[in-house]
């Protein structure tokens, strides 16, 4: 299901009753029903230790788990070699660019970077 088509269908949902109201009456439950759920959703994400979603924060926590067996040779300031058992990897993190192209693809740090 579209994301924002779910949302869509919830405030649907909870303004059965307030079609009945006037315009003005109307647009009034709207603005209170949202600020409500901004609310709610500032407070749960303000106990948040991170700003990515949950599957972005797992695969940055799997990728850091990966680099630990990596060695990793600076060729320049932002430019690195990494070696990964059989593998090696040039990895500019200037640019968010590594040459398993996962980087740029996923535009989140590979285990390489």
């Amino acid at each position: 299901m579209d994301f924002n088509f779910k949302y869509a269908e919830s405030i649907n949902g909870m303004l059965v009753s307030a079609r009945e109201l006037s315009i003005y009456e109307f647009l009034k439950k709207v603005r209170i029903l949202l600020a409500k759920w901004n609310c709610a959703n500032r407070q749960e994400a303000s106990y948040s230790f991170t700003t990515l979603i949950g599957k972005f924060n797992d695969i940055l926590s799997e990728n850091e788990a990966l680099c630990t067996r990596m060695t990793v040779v600076p060729a320049t300031e932002y430019m690195y070699m990494v070696h990964d058992k059989q593998k090696h990897f040039i990895v500019c993190i200037k640019e968010k660019k590594c040459s398993c192209n996962a980087f740029q693809i996923d535009e989140i740090p590979c285990a390489h970077a």
